[in-house]
């Protein structure tokens, strides 16, 4: 063990900021100075103009532009998906009798979807529950059919007359029997 002096302890503090001081004072931690620490930070501006000149600037320009290109199609592709989830998760809401409107005040689109990004019923059937519960909003009840002559309109032309005569389009321009 050595003694420090404060005098050097102030000169390592200076250097503390650089990545070459990193590199020393990572060293001087394991003790042997000639070994460098793995993933030590290495200042060999040699490195770097070996890697530039490894691929011509066209080659580098191209892969960019590729990337770029990339990136912008998987934008694309992620709002496509997004659209078709919310798409399908909005006709699910319509068939159970609400407007999407309300179940998305209460919910967000990843809240109905399963790990794969496929609508998940029974997250879907919870959010519409929500809804209705928080905004008092609630499925219409499914209309009965009316019954046979309780309430149906009818055109008038149903059934024959009370007197014998038929009933319909050709019997209305049929000439008239007068007895």
């Amino acid at each position: 063990m050595t003694t420090e002096n404060p005098a050097d302890a102030t000169e390592t503090d200076d250097r503390a900021d650089t990545p070459a001081a990193d590199t020393e004072a990572a060293n001087e931690a394991h003790g042997d100075a000639d070994t460098p620490v793995a993933g030590a930070a290495d200042n060999d501006d040699e490195h770097l103009d070996d890697a530039a000149e490894m691929f011509p600037r066209k080659v580098v320009e191209k892969l960019r532009k590729q990337n770029t290109s990339l990136r912008e199609r998987a934008k694309t592709a992620e709002a496509t998906v997004a659209h078709l989830q919310r798409q399908a998760a909005d006709k699910a809401i319509t068939a159970a009798g609400l407007k999407p409107a309300a179940v998305w005040a209460v919910a967000e689109l990843a809240d109905v979807l399963d790990n794969q990004g496929g609508l998940d019923d029974r997250k879907l059937a919870a959010a519409v529950k929500k809804a209705g519960e928080q905004l008092g909003v609630q499925p219409p009840k499914p209309k009965t059919p009316p019954r046979p002559g309780v309430g149906a309109l009818r055109s008038g032309t149903g059934g024959p007359h009370s007197d014998g005569r038929p009933s319909g389009f050709a019997a209305a321009f049929a000439p008239q029997n007068r007895k």
